[in-house]
Parts: structure tokens; sequence; C-alpha cells
């Protein structure tokens, strides 16, 4: 609520425990836990890197991790996807004093994100010796197939359209959801990546008194779910386009793993990440932007924890409203109505978004 114009005054109504989304919200509970633990175990093996030395088995999962690394945002995915979008409401308001009901996105947060770009930076100091550790040798760059380029081409135009195709549509109802949602103009809500973007209210992502709430969660949301995968599907593609038009590319000769599994830092990769002065290596500044954009891109990976997510939405609904509907629940039993009713529905862009994300990485490998 509002008391004077610009300042704020918030009445907390509950606070979400860790508890409640293992017992209430399990499709939320799997699907985080699976990004914590994919980012966690690249960690780890980035850190036993640094200090015991490099082997083939680390090197090769720390490449796979990383060609992964948009699977391991899956709760960045999930605060700025459903958390900022689906509670949000204009109870009442009477010309610049109002009251209005969302979900508050505290620092704690954004310590969690910081840790996790943290990994990603750490991540791809290694890669490059990674790379050298798994290459064979001696590797040619060959044409890649006509159906790849072709659909890298159909991802990427599916990729550019997907922001503003409706995911999935939330509707309310009950006899408390009718009053909140009134003043709303409307009883449904179309969720896409356009929609989010452009109805984010910064006052409740402010981490702090900071004010740079806002303008993460849109960076997450437009790196991630979009300028990434578009930009690993361009890439691959003008790579893929200038492989079938200038013909196989013979790349550096690789260093094999010592006995042992052991690698030795000297030595060159035969990927175009490789170190070695002794040779001009293909598409190698393409190979990093490469690299950065797989690693981030997450279009299929959001889309996918949303279909584990979006289904537990109304049973954090239901745990967030019990202060006001338990002292009413007798009387709604008698009339057979719910109190604050969240339903959710998929709409087909949250497929069309996922297909694409997965296409364009298949295709680009």
């Amino acid at each position: 609520a509002v008391g004077e114009p610009g300042e704020d005054t918030i009445v907390y109504m509950y606070v979400l425990e860790v508890s409640d989304v293992i017992f209430k919200m399990p499709g939320v509970a799997a699907a985080t836990t699976f990004g914590v633990l994919l980012s966690s175990t690249r960690m780890l093996a980035v850190v036993n890197i640094a200090l015991c030395g490099l082997n083939a088995y680390l090197a090769r999962f720390v490449r796979w991790s990383i060609a992964l690394g948009g699977w391991g945002m899956i709760m960045p995915y999930m605060f700025a996807f459903t958390q900022i979008p689906s509670f949000y409401a204009r109870i009442v308001q009477f010309g610049q004093v109002w009251i209005d009901m969302g979900v508050q996105i505290n620092a704690a947060f954004y310590v969690v994100i910081l840790g996790l770009y943290l990994c990603d930076g750490a991540s791809l100091m290694v890669y490059s010796r990674c790379s050298a550790a798994t290459a064979k040798a001696p590797q040619v760059a060959k044409r890649p197939p006509r159906f790849a380029l072709l659909g890298l081409a159909a991802a990427l135009a599916a990729l550019l359209a997907a922001p503003w195709f409706t995911l999935w549509t939330h509707s309310y109802s009950g006899v408390v959801g009718t009053v909140i949602h009134y003043q709303n103009g409307g009883y449904t809500r179309p969720i896409s990546i356009a929609m989010v973007l452009s109805h984010s209210q910064d006052w409740l992502l402010n981490p702090s008194e900071l004010g740079i709430g806002i303008y993460i969660m849109q960076f997450i949301m437009v790196v991630h779910a979009v300028l990434a995968p578009v930009l690993h599907a361009v890439l691959a593609l003008y790579v893929g386009i200038t492989l079938r038009w200038q013909g196989p590319i013979e790349a550096v000769a690789a260093v094999q793993p010592a006995r042992g599994g052991q690698i030795s830092d000297a030595g060159s990769s035969a990927s175009f990440l490789s170190t070695s002065a002794e040779a001009k290596v293909p598409f190698r500044r393409t190979g990093y932007l490469l690299v950065l954009a797989r690693m981030w891109s997450g279009a299929d990976a959001m889309a996918a924890a949303m279909v584990l997510i979006v289904p537990d939405l109304t049973a954090q609904l239901n745990f967030m409203s019990a202060q006001a509907c338990d002292p009413m629940d007798p009387m709604l039993t008698q009339l057979h109505k719910g109190c604050n009713v969240l339903t959710s529905e998929f709409n087909g862009g949250l497929l069309v978004l996922f297909l694409a994300g997965l296409a364009g990485r298949v295709f680009a490998e």
C-alpha cells in the first residue's frame, strides 16, 4: 500500500520457506534441485582442476557441463518467469494512492545469481585446457549437412518470434481472487516473454535499497531466453555456411592424454579455442562467442522447467492466501466456492520455445 506518492508501505502476508517448496511444490523442488546440482558439480570439477590438476575425465565433464550451462539456471528462470507475473495485482487505486499485491524478491536471491555467474566465469577460464585434453588428432572441420543448416535457420526464425508467443495462461477465480483482480479488467493473464519484460514491477524486485533488481531480472530474461539462443544459432549458421562454401578446413593437431589420464598444460587443442601460436586456428574469435552463447542459451531449459514449475503455482497461491482464506473456509465450503484460486493452462508457445531452443542446440553441435 502507498501512503504518500513515492513512499511505499509494505505488509508481508507470507514468507516463503524452503520446507514449503519441498513438501507443497514438488515440481519446483525437483526442477530447481536439478539446476543447482548441475551448476554445483561443475563448480566442484573446476575447483578440483585448479587444485589437483587436469585429467581426461574431469575435462570431458567440464566441457559437457559448460555446453549445458543454461540448464543450471533453472532457479533464476523460476523467479523471473513465474514469481514476477503470476501473483501481481493492483487491487484498489485512487489517483496516485493504491493497494497492490505481489511477490517480493529479496537480496539473497541475487547472491545466488552472483554465484552462478562466478561459476560460469571460472568454467570459461579452464575451458581451453579441457578442450585440449579431450580433442582428437588429426581433426578436420568438414562440411555440415544441408539439413543441419536448414534446421538452424528454422530454429532461428522460431526463436526470434517466440518472445511474443503465449507460453501459458493464468485464470483467477474464487471469492477473494475475483475481488483482487476486479480492477485489473480481467480474470485471465496470458504469459509471454514480452509480457513479463514489459510488466515487471520494479519496486518488488529491488534488493534492499539498491534499485537494480528490475535490471538484473530483465538481463536474465533477455540474455538466457532470447539473446543467447539467437546468437548461438546465428554463429553456428555462419560457421556452417562458411564451411560449405570454403570446403573442409584442417585444424591444428591435438594433444593426446598422457598415461594415467593426466594432461600436460603444454601443447594445443584441435578445437577453435587452441592456444597454439604455431598455426592459425579457424573461427577462433567466433569459437569463443559460440562457447559463451551455448553456455548461456536457456530457452529449452526454461521451457522444460516450466512444465514442472507452473502447475505448482496453484499450491503456492493457496498457502500464501491461507491467512486471509482460512477464516472463511466453513462458509465457502457450504457455498461450494473457492477463496483465491489460480489455474494455469499451457499454450503452444511453450512447446515452440522448447523445440526451437533444443533444435538450435542440436543442429549447432
